[in-house]
């Protein structure tokens, strides 16, 4: 089971005007239990085009949020938060601009989110989150 933070990456920029290569800044696969949350912070020294792609290999379907440092606090704190980007299913790829700073890649498990944990609730997930 995961809580809090797990994981941490830094992006830097790129020198001369040559195109950065993508980055892989979470690449996990892990079970979150139900009505629990994983999480991954990174932190990002250059604004990039981000893509998250998720796959539930088992259980339930599950929220994904992307979004900063600040948001997550709320959203631990059970307060209204705002995501860069969010997805709900057993799966997929959603892409959003993120700007420089630190952010946080959740996988939302619980009854708060737009699904819900059934049955035992735990889900297998598998999480790429890659800055172009």
């Amino acid at each position: 089971m995961l809580t809090g933070l797990a994981g941490c990456a830094s992006i830097g920029g790129s020198e001369g005007g040559i195109q950065p290569q993508p980055r892989d800044v979470v690449y996990d696969t892990d079970t979150v239990s139900a009505e629990s949350y994983g999480s991954w912070a990174f932190s990002t020294e250059r604004s990039g085009f981000l893509t998250v792609t998720f796959a539930v290999q088992r259980g339930p379907d599950v929220d994904v949020f992307v979004m900063g440092a600040d948001a997550f606090e709320r959203y631990e704190a059970g307060e209204r938060f705002e995501a860069y980007a969010a997805a709900a299913s057993a799966g997929g790829e959603f892409s959003v601009n993120l700007p420089t700073g630190d952010h946080v890649a959740v996988v939302d498990n619980t009854s708060e989110g737009a699904v819900a944990p059934s049955g035992d609730g735990a889900a297998r997930v598998e999480l790429s989150v890659t800055l172009q």
